[in-house]
């Protein structure tokens, strides 16, 4: 099955922040079939939460989400990535997605099975009507910081408006993403486990 009802989503009220972080690891289990992508570990919804498509409560400004993907479609070489998952007030589409200068590994570099991961992500909201926001997103193999660190910062992010300007959900999405008959859809069993998940808000 894909989306939620094949996987686990669990949202988690926190104290309302305009800075929130969050630190994991993560493994795909050994000989996992990654099958063009999903939505896994922790991020953070913004306002009323915008997501599954709701690009246009997005662009209302009456909330986003910030989320991390694995993904092979569009990447480069067509290899599987680990990616942020955004929505937000300045985003133009109805589904979220970053560019391709996003995705971990870079170049023809592909995430594997059986190997741990470790996760940063950070949010930070926008001033009011200004796309002044941003997010950081760090991933390396956990075991092997030094040669696999990489840092994505995007700084020109118009989350949310008003009221809705603040962190309102921990998020923890684990499924596979999109409609059964766009491929999506595994044969075998796979496992995603997580550890040391730490959240700091200022």
């Amino acid at each position: 099955m894909v989306n939620w009802q094949g996987g686990l989503v669990a949202y988690s009220d926190i104290p309302n922040a305009a800075n929130y972080e969050v630190k994991f690891n993560i493994k795909f289990s050994s000989g996992f079939n990654f099958q063009k992508g999903g939505k896994a570990g922790f991020g953070f919804g913004v306002g009323q939460v915008a997501a599954g498509g709701e690009g246009a409560k997005a662009r209302s400004g009456a909330g986003g989400s910030y989320r991390l993907m694995w993904t092979n479609v569009g990447t480069q070489s067509g290899k599987f990535k680990f990616k942020p998952y955004a929505y937000f007030q300045s985003m133009t589409g109805d589904f979220g997605g970053e560019a391709s200068s996003s995705e971990y590994p870079a170049g023809s570099g592909e995430i594997q099975s059986g190997v741990w991961y470790t996760v940063y992500m950070q949010i930070n909201m926008n001033s009011e009507g200004t796309a002044n926001g941003k997010y950081i997103f760090d991933v390396w193999e956990t075991d092997n910081k030094l040669a696999t660190y990489k840092r994505v910062e995007r700084t020109n992010i118009n989350w949310a408006s008003g009221a809705n300007r603040t962190v309102t959900q921990l998020m923890c999405d684990t499924f596979r993403g999109g409609a059964a008959n766009d491929g999506y859809e595994s044969g075998s069993d796979g496992w995603i486990s997580y550890d040391e998940v730490t959240v700091n808000n200022w």
